[in-house]
């Protein structure tokens, strides 16, 4: 456990945590503001965020030579699927 065996840290690494934590609260307090800004629209663009499979996959490929097993597949299938059918409700959105 950490109480018997902390993690020591020098002050250079001290400076590197807090700045990523300093830069870590910027970007959830930026990515919420997007998305308190953009609620309108930000239905319409949802189904882009799904794009992050195809990458994710890619990734894993390409640069640490990962497979995808089946219940990945499926699991990624269905996420797809959900948002190819929520295009037409974000198209009606859009109308509005």
């Amino acid at each position: 456990l950490f109480i018997w065996d902390p993690i020591k840290v020098n002050f250079y690494e001290f400076i590197l945590i807090t700045i990523a934590s300093i830069l870590i609260n910027i970007a959830i307090f930026l990515t919420t503001l997007a998305f308190k800004t953009a609620q309108k629209h930000y239905s319409s663009v949802f189904c882009l965020v799904y794009l992050q499979i195809v990458w994710s996959v890619l990734i894993g490929l390409f640069i640490f030579n990962e497979y995808l097993n089946l219940f990945a597949i499926i699991g990624a299938l269905l996420i797809v699927m959900s948002g190819i059918f929520s295009i037409p409700a974000q198209f009606k959105q859009i109308d509005e």
